[in-house]
């Protein structure tokens, strides 16, 4: 018989804690000797697969369990309870899956095809190049549709006028869309900006126009929201029910609706697995064992980082008087039982979506598109909590324009503004999907790299500097090229947000004063 696959033994450490969960209000031997017999096959499982933190913490509970079988236990023994809740949420972190992090640069753009039929296009193919969006440049149509035959580009970016010689390149570009590229985003740059080449490029299928030559920025900021399609990550939605029945019910209905659904029948481990599901709706039952619906909602309001996350209660007609006072703490709504499958799920979505989408405006920063300042700090603060449980190794980065204030005071402030929006594009396409970028305020950027090394951080930080010394910047006739100095400073243990980020502070001084141009690690983190 093989052995289980590791998402069993998470399965088997929930069972264990579903079955435990009573001894903490009531002690009941026949339960404590059934939870300790759960516990030692749990460790046997853990030693078969050689998972050494796992075993010691089923092995510890048995010991605890077996102690208390023999000494007695009164049921009024509180520190026993918080004994075993600690004991049990050990195992089941132990227990869960560990996520692997990609090291693997990642675009959100995808391969694009260069056609030049007039016009040099190697500046700009060499400027996409350092956002790390793949392109292949062509000089004919059929060059370009025997390309497209094998791989579909996402976008194709054509440098020649549509309405030339009677609008022959519109119609063969139209045909060309038509038959091989149907969902490829097709942008047009034109030396001729007249409303005959602008009717002539709708006419090809092109979703966007430019004027030839222009600005290398204005094709990436054209072509990005293009090629920005729905959110392809399904909701999510944490259900806090203790009824398997009910559970089973609601999640199939929206599972149904391609919602993703995770359900917690246990309150104590709802914290821990909010950070972890990052929900976008959170449904409660109002009556729960142990702890209330309504104290169970007051406890997410205490987390700062959770404030914003919608909370809908399934509540009876009994309840109806109490949802005043479920308001003064920040439920946002309430659905009667029985709940119609269709009223579940539309009231489900609609509030789901608009979480998703207001989150969108609130979180993130006006000029860069990255997050804000507060929503970077509340990530940091969370991912700190995650490292924490998993005990793993969290880097953080502050980056720092060189002569920044240089550029606004001979350039302009506008010009500022675009050198900005470049770094941080640089950031959102090259850096990896595990990672979390935003601006901290002026020229200064956060990178919370989970998972990662400092040494390993200060290697992707410096490929980054290197792609954004290679843009070529313009103001008016002068061109010019800009570094960035960062400082890494990395924790072992999910310390205290504000040590890590003045570490990190601490470190961009340390390669301010080394000239600019380079990235320090912090090396003496009292975390480390």
């Amino acid at each position: 018989m093989n052995l289980p696959d590791p998402p069993s033994l998470s399965a088997r450490a929930t069972e264990l804690e579903t079955a435990a969960a009573p001894l903490t209000a009531h002690w009941n031997p026949s339960l404590a000797a059934h939870v300790l017999y759960l516990a030692l096959n749990l460790k046997c499982m853990a030693d078969s697969r050689q998972l050494p933190r796992l075993s010691e913490a089923a092995k510890g509970l048995v010991h605890f369990l077996h102690h208390r079988m023999n000494q007695g236990h009164h049921p009024a023994d509180l520190h026993f309870a918080d004994e075993l809740r600690t004991r049990l949420n050990m195992i089941v972190q132990h227990a869960a899956p560990s996520v692997k992090v990609t090291p693997i640069a990642h675009t959100s753009i995808g391969p694009v095809s260069l056609l030049a039929l007039s016009g040099d296009d190697a500046p700009l193919a060499r400027h996409l190049a350092h956002f790390g969006i793949p392109v292949e440049r062509f000089t004919s149509l059929p060059e370009l549709a025997e390309a497209a035959s094998k791989q579909v580009p996402a976008a194709v970016i054509v440098l020649g006028d549509p309405h030339a010689h009677d609008n022959q390149l519109s119609h063969a570009l139209s045909a060309l869309k038509h038959a091989m590229l149907p969902e490829t985003v097709l942008l047009i740059l034109s030396p001729d900006t007249g409303f005959e080449a602008r009717l002539a490029a709708v006419r090809a299928g092109a979703r966007g126009f430019l004027p030839w030559p222009c600005p290398f920025n204005e094709v990436l900021d054209t072509l990005t929201p293009l090629l920005t399609r729905d959110d392809p990550v399904p909701l999510r939605v944490l259900l806090v029910e203790d009824l398997e029945s009910l559970a089973s019910f609601y999640a199939s209905v929206l599972a149904e609706r391609g919602i993703d659904t995770r359900v917690v029948s246990n309150p104590h481990t709802l914290l821990d697995t909010i950070i972890t599901f990052r929900p976008d709706l959170i449904l409660l039952d109002m009556a729960l064992p142990g702890c209330s619906g309504m104290e169970l909602a007051g406890v997410i309001r205490q987390q700062r980082y959770l404030d914003n996350i919608p909370l809908l209660f399934i509540t009876s007609e009994k309840q109806r008087p109490r949802h005043l006072d479920a308001h003064d703490i920040g439920v946002d709504g309430f659905l009667i039982k029985p709940v119609p499958a269709d009223v579940l799920a539309m009231t489900v979505m609609a509030r789901a979506r608009r979480h998703r989408r207001l989150a969108g405006h609130i979180t993130t920063d006006g000029l860069t598109g990255l997050l804000n300042h507060s929503q970077l700090l509340s990530q940091l603060d969370m991912e700190l909590v995650r490292t924490r449980r998993q005990q793993e190794v969290l880097s953080f980065v502050q980056l720092n324009i060189d002569h920044f204030k240089d550029i606004n005071d001979t350039h302009g402030h506008p010009i500022g503004d675009q050198v900005l929006r470049t770094l941080a594009r640089i950031l959102r396409e090259r850096l990896r999907r595990s990672d979390i970028v935003g601006r901290l305020g002026g020229d200064e950027f956060g990178v919370i790299m989970p998972a990662t090394e400092p040494g390993q951080a200060k290697v992707l930080i410096e490929e980054l500097a290197a792609a954004f010394h290679r843009v070529a910047h313009s103001a008016n006739t002068a061109t010019f090229w800009l570094s960035f100095r960062a400082g890494v400073a990395f924790t072992r243990d999910g310390g205290e947000s504000r040590t890590l980020l003045a570490e990190a502070a601490a470190a961009v001084q340390q390669a301010k004063a080394q000239g600019g141009g380079v990235v320090v690690a912090d090396s003496v983190s009292p975390a480390a």
